[in-house]
């Protein structure tokens, strides 16, 4: 009985995961989609400047989408750490799990949790760059 739960568990933290990564694929192509279109209106500010708001409220919902589905996965990483406690002899996941949290910049998904604010950045910048030729240089 042990087993199964563990093999339900664990599924779901798989599932999870590869949601988790299914969602900032997602993300990611429609943010470089977005930069690549900004580069054929560069001579238009005002184009700009509402392209980058929209880049902006995108990489904010990314992020958002991103750290909800990170939560689901500690909560799932800690429960198979439990049941592997109990079940699996050898066990794999309590001797794995803990050494993500050692280097944080060795975990993919940690990375990828704060991608987001990367393209945050850049599409500020683009904005206040945008929206300051636009007022003082008119």
């Amino acid at each position: 009985m042990d087993d199964v739960i563990f093999q339900t568990v664990s599924a779901h933290f798989r599932m999870e995961l590869k949601l988790f990564w299914t969602r900032a694929n997602f993300y990611l192509l429609i943010e470089a989609s977005l930069i690549t279109f900004t580069a054929s209106f560069i001579t238009n500010p005002i184009a700009i400047t509402g392209i980058s708001l929209v880049g902006v409220i995108l990489g904010v919902f990314w992020f958002l989408v991103n750290n909800g589905t990170a939560f689901w996965i500690k909560r799932w990483r800690e429960q198979i750490i439990k049941i592997d406690n109990v079940v699996n002899r050898f066990k794999s996941y309590s001797e794995v799990e803990p050494k993500v949290k050692q280097n944080l910049l060795k975990s993919p998904t940690f990375i990828t949790l704060y991608l987001p604010w990367i393209f945050i950045l850049i599409w500020c910048i683009l904005l206040i760059y945008h929206i300051y030729i636009l007022v003082v240089i008119g």
